[in-house]
Order: structure tokens, then sequence, then C-alpha cells
């Protein structure tokens, strides 16, 4: 589900913390030392993929299969599962916002 320019990100350096905003979850990171820190989010001209069983952020029943299999952080039980919550979210404004990815369905058999 991540998408690198509908996230937010913030690194804690030695120097302060560094944040690019976008309306989506935000990943955090701790930096120690000299790191090459980006300046700006990426830009993404252009999205495709094939997936073979694309699945619909819309539906309900698939939206609860995404969210149950959530991992355990420590001393966070619940960080990555409302990360994981944020993310689906994201992708469901995205669907129906205003530059939503689109999926096609074709039938196709693996090699």
């Amino acid at each position: 589900m991540p998408v690198p320019d509908r996230w937010s990100y913030r690194w804690d350096t030695d120097t302060g913390p560094l944040a690019l905003t976008a309306p989506g979850p935000t990943l955090a990171a701790d930096v120690s030392g000299p790191a090459p820190l980006p300046d700006r989010l990426p830009e993404v001209p252009w999205r495709g993929g094939i997936d073979l069983n694309p699945l619909d952020v819309i539906d309900p029943d698939t939206c609860r299969w995404l969210l149950t299999p959530h991992r355990p952080t420590p001393g966070a039980p619940d960080a990555n599962a409302s990360k994981d919550a944020a993310a689906l979210s994201n992708c469901r404004t995205q669907k129906h916002g205003s530059s939503p990815s689109k999926v096609y369905y074709a039938d196709h058999e693996p090699p």
C-alpha cells in the first residue's frame, strides 16, 4: 500500500527534526550521523502495475482482511495497525479523489 508521494516522512536527526508532509500517514525514523535525506517528496509521474488479483479497497470485507494480519511493534502493539488503517484510508481517498489510481481487471493465466 505505501505510495511514496502520498505519505509524510519525519526524521529525528542529531541537528533536529526534518519533515516532509503529504496528506497521508507518517513514516518516522531516527537518524544519527550524516545521512543523505531528501528535501522534497518524490514525484511519481505515472502509476502502473500488473496484479492478477487486485483488491478493492472500497469493499468492507476486503478492508477487514487487509487490516487483520498486522504485525505487532514491541512497546506499541497498535502502531502498525494504525499505520495500516491510515494507509488503507489514504488508498480509499485516492481511489475516489482527484487523482485516483486506476485498476483494470483482465483474465490472464500465468505462463
